[in-house]
């Protein structure tokens, strides 16, 4: 999820996030992850991904790979794969 820089800081990507996280519980979803910053998506309740014990198959900085538990329990820890179009943005 991104907001343009000129159009950030009102309300456009909280907005985004409530109903994406709406939509995902509406379709059954149990968790969601997201790599992003920390202070956003902590408004949310996103929690660092490392307190479920999951790994992100990037590196990338512990802080940033976040999760929130939309079932809680639903979590056991585990390598998190993306779907293969994340791993090509170069």
């Amino acid at each position: 999820m991104a907001v343009l820089p000129e159009y950030q800081r009102h309300g456009i990507g909280t907005q985004l996030i409530r109903q994406g996280l709406e939509q995902c519980r509406q379709g059954g979803s149990q968790a969601v992850v997201v790599l992003g910053n920390p202070q956003f998506y902590a408004r949310f309740g996103f929690i660092p991904a490392g307190e479920r014990q999951l790994r992100c198959e990037y590196r990338v900085p512990a802080r940033v790979f976040r999760v929130l538990e939309l079932e809680p329990g639903a979590l056991v820890g585990g390598l998190v794969r993306y779907r293969p179009e994340f791993g090509d943005c170069g």
